[in-house]
């Protein structure tokens, strides 16, 4: 299975891996995924839409480049640790998600499952909070100026 960008902007159940999906439902507790016009948002609003409720080409384009691992560390495992995983615990997650045949971004994947542990509110705020303190001001700036055009 391929994640792929849905015609409609909204992703159906059946193409979400199915480690995500408990009842119906996306397992981190959300239970509707409404597309958001992003470009139209202030900053402020931005930073307090729930992270999954990003557009999803954006999400998934910050996932991507958080999964390619850095030399300088500044990657998913240091989003690992961020959010309260030791070295060996990433690992057995990541084996995990290998092992599922999970199809797209380890990165998504942590955000779903650890996110919201760490980050109750999970908000893009929160997310933007973390990726300054790993150094991600490339992120950062993406997010700050993404546009749907």
């Amino acid at each position: 299975m391929v994640f792929q960008q849905p015609q409609n902007q909204f992703l159906s159940l059946e193409l979400w891996p199915q480690s995500l999906v408990r009842n119906g439902l996306i397992s981190m507790g959300v239970q509707s995924l409404g597309a958001v016009n992003w470009s139209v948002l202030t900053q402020e609003e931005k930073y307090s839409t729930k992270i999954l409720h990003m557009p999803f080409q954006l999400l998934h384009r910050i996932c991507l480049s958080l999964d390619i691992l850095r030399t300088d560390g500044k990657d998913i495992r240091m989003l690992a640790e961020k959010l309260g995983l030791t070295i060996l615990d990433f690992e057995c997650f990541q084996k995990a998600v290998t092992t599922q045949k999970v199809a797209g971004p380890v990165t998504y994947v942590l955000l779903g499952e650890r996110f919201f542990a760490a980050k109750p509110e999970g908000t893009v705020g929160d997310f933007v909070d973390i990726l300054k303190v790993m150094g991600r001001e490339d992120i950062v700036n993406e997010i700050n100026g993404w546009s749907e055009c």
